[in-house]
């Protein structure tokens, strides 16, 4: 996710809340972000990317902040955690004041993505030539790991680092010692991403596959093939899956949302009365699924089994969505030719669903 530098400076809230996805009033080049109680929307002016300032609930923004260049973060609690070149920082979310600073080794590349929050201790660096485990509290780099074409597929589980390419190597490192446990190949396009529980692997697959994994020696446990469900489908599972109990739940862009036994890979139900699913799906206050479509974000009831909440989109959409807090924002920073897809930066504020 692009945003701002970590000097940002702090502003009163101007916005209010609002039912519904909200549009702002913008022409975005990139990933629009929520700092503190406002959106802050990239822009090109005079081939420079600058940030349009926008209280959140307020279509038009109330100034323009220049930074000196665009860094990746992640936000968590009270913290903000910036990846610069070769860096991760900490800083206090509204101080902006740094809490620590800490360096991994030197890479041939800018930092490609945001921090990924990988337990209560662990957060990660990622670029295509290192992964870096730092600990939250004082930034201490626990495991630093050289090659190349790493992409951001990666969990923890237990004391193994568990990573994923997208041509199907999964492998598991010892954070202990930087050792390599086992390695496999699981013979699919895996998606981005994974997700480890009591020492098991869930990984999707775009082929379209679900397998999972033994954490300890990489065996598989199960596989849920899906090309021949519905006729077959042309998509597959990219993103990673959220896990809720013995649960898991997973989103496939043609045929909706799949509720899967983690024990034994059965399908425990599909539910298929959407358009195209976009991109991911989050885990919202522990029991909240979100995902959504072309035409509406989905609030998914958990605990009930069903749609809590319909949330119509002020435009089509074909992006993925960010978890900021308690806000949903959703970018759509490109034209699509031949489609209905327009430029596009909405927020959905989940207070006014969830009480």
């Amino acid at each position: 996710m692009k945003t701002i530098a970590f000097f940002l400076t702090l502003f009163p809230f101007y916005g209010f809340s609002q039912i519904g996805a909200f549009e702002y009033d913008a022409d975005p080049s990139d990933e629009a972000v929520i700092i503190q109680d406002s959106v802050f929307i990239p822009v090109k002016k005079k081939n420079k990317t600058v940030y349009q300032v926008h209280p959140i609930g307020q279509k038009e923004h109330t100034r323009i902040f220049d930074p000196k260049t665009e860094l990746p973060i992640t936000l968590e609690g009270d913290y903000m955690y910036i990846h610069m070149s070769e860096k991760l920082k900490k800083c206090d979310r509204k101080t902006m004041k740094e809490i620590w600073s800490s360096n991994y080794g030197s890479s041939g590349w800018s930092p490609q993505w945001e921090p990924m929050i990988l337990s209560d201790q662990y957060i990660a660096c990622i670029v295509d030539d290192h992964i870096a485990i730092f600990n939250k509290e004082d930034g201490k780099l626990i495991l630093d790991l050289e090659g190349k074409d790493f992409e951001d597929g990666i969990s923890l589980s237990k004391d193994y680092l568990i990573c994923t390419k997208w041509g199907g190597k999964t492998w598991a490192v010892d954070l202990r010692n930087g050792k390599t446990v086992w390695s496999v190949n699981v013979g699919e396009q895996a998606g981005y991403g994974n997700v480890t529980d009591n020492g098991k692997i869930y990984i999707p697959s775009w082929d379209p596959k679900f397998f999972c994994l033994d954490q300890k020696t990489g065996k598989k446990i199960w596989t849920l093939n899906l090309k021949s469900y519905k006729n077959g489908c042309g998509s597959g599972f990219e993103e990673t899956p959220v896990l809720v109990g013995d649960k898991l739940y997973a989103v496939h862009r043609d045929n909706g949302l799949f509720i899967i036994d983690k024990n034994t890979g059965e399908i425990l139900e599909n539910k298929d009365d959407f358009t195209d699913i976009v991109d991911n799906i989050e885990l919202y206050k522990g029991k909240y699924a979100l995902f959504m479509d072309t035409d509406y974000f989905y609030i998914y009831s958990t605990e009930n089994n069903q749609i809590h909440s319909k949330i119509a989109l002020p435009k089509k959409m074909r992006t993925g969505f960010f978890l900021n807090d308690d806000h949903i924002v959703a970018t759509q920073d490109k034209e699509w030719k031949n489609f209905p897809y327009k430029k596009a930066v909405i927020t959905i504020d989940l207070k006014q669903y969830i009480k």
